[in-house]
């Protein structure tokens, strides 16, 4: 979901028990908020995409996200998270943004 593959105009959700996960969490107003502002960030970084900023956003807070791909090219996007680290503004407006879910 933090890749923004799957937003609320994307009507190609997965099948089984995560399509009514993701369909919760896209109904939710603040879940989207988060969404725009991984777009808005990965915007401030040259052929960034909200993936890659996810995964940067994970490595900053100390964790070791697990980056699932299932091609070449998101391999290479999930790698780009690793050319760059976030601002302290763009990682407190992802903190804000985040704040309000569950």
């Amino acid at each position: 979901l933090l890749t923004n593959k799957y937003t609320r105009d994307n009507a190609r959700l997965p099948k089984g028990p995560r399509k009514t996960l993701f369909q919760t969490y896209l109904a939710d107003d603040r879940f989207v908020r988060l969404q725009t502002t991984l777009d808005d960030v990965a915007a401030r970084h040259a052929g960034s995409t909200p993936a890659a900023v996810a995964l940067s956003w994970c490595r900053a807070k100390g964790t070791v996200p697990i980056a699932g791909a299932r091609t070449l090219a998101q391999a290479k996007q999930n790698l780009a998270a690793l050319d760059f680290d976030l601002a302290p503004d763009e990682l407190a407006a992802l903190d804000r943004a985040a704040d309000p879910l569950p």
